[in-house]
Order: structure tokens, then C-alpha cells, then sequence
């Protein structure tokens, strides 16, 4: 997407935050997690909350607890990979899950009929 001349003006997070939400949107779980690994891999397209919030929604409305419990996880740890920041140096990508968050947990319990990530929200 970076490479393509019609793109070039818009900044590629908020490339791939839409590209998630349109996959969301779609009902595509699994392109989605795609999309939403492969926003690690940059500074530049690194997730913000938006794109937290588009995955947990979409992977919610699937009923995939276990990623979606790993997406928790990776928002509120440091990135693994070693990202060059610039001059962001007191950049911090640990974000903390929101009320939209929580609630596609909630989505994803009844889907699955699981009441322990209902316990966990609620904690």
C-alpha cells in the first residue's frame, strides 16, 4: 500500500486502521489479524487505540477469545521488536483497553458461551 501513488499522501496507519475496519465490517477475522500483525512491523504504522478497537470489535463479533486476549495482551506490552523511534524518544505504545474493548470481549463470551473473559471484564 505504501508504494502506490494514490496513497502516498495519507499516513499508512490510518491506511491500515480503515483497511481493519473494512475488513471488520466484512466479517474477515483472519485477514484482519493479518493486517493488524503486519501494522507491528513499522514505526510509521505502528496500532493506536483506533486500531486496537477495530480488531477487538471485529475478532469480538467472531467469538475469537483467544486472540482477542493476546491483542489485550500486546496492547499493553512494549513492542517485542526493537522500533527506531526518532524523535519520538519518550514514545510509549502501551495502550490500556476501553470501554469498546472490554465489550467485544463481552461479544465474544456469549458467542462462545464462556463466562471466564465476562469474570475478567467485570474484575
Amino acid at each position: 500500500m505504501q508504494s502506490r501513488e494514490r496513497f502516498k499522501s495519507k499516513r499508512i496507519r490510518n491506511i491500515y486502521t480503515a483497511a481493519l475496519d473494512a475488513l471488520g465490517k466484512a466479517r474477515r477475522p483472519v485477514e484482519a489479524l493479518n493486517v493488524f500483525y503486519t501494522m507491528h512491523q513499522q514505526m510509521s504504522s505502528y496500532p493506536d487505540i483506533m486500531a486496537y478497537r477495530c480488531i477487538a470489535v471485529t475478532l469480538g463479533q467472531a467469538g475469537y477469545m483467544r486472540e482477542l486476549f493476546h491483542v489485550i495482551d500486546t496492547m499493553k506490552s512494549s513492542p517485542k521488536k526493537d522500533l527506531s523511534t526518532g524523535v519520538l524518544q519518550k514514545w510509549d505504545p502501551q495502550l490500556e483497553p476501553d470501554i469498546i474493548v472490554y465489550n467485544a470481549v463481552l461479544h465474544a463470551c456469549v458467542r462462545q458461551k464462556n463466562l471466564e473473559g465476562a469474570f475478567w471484564v467485570f474484575q
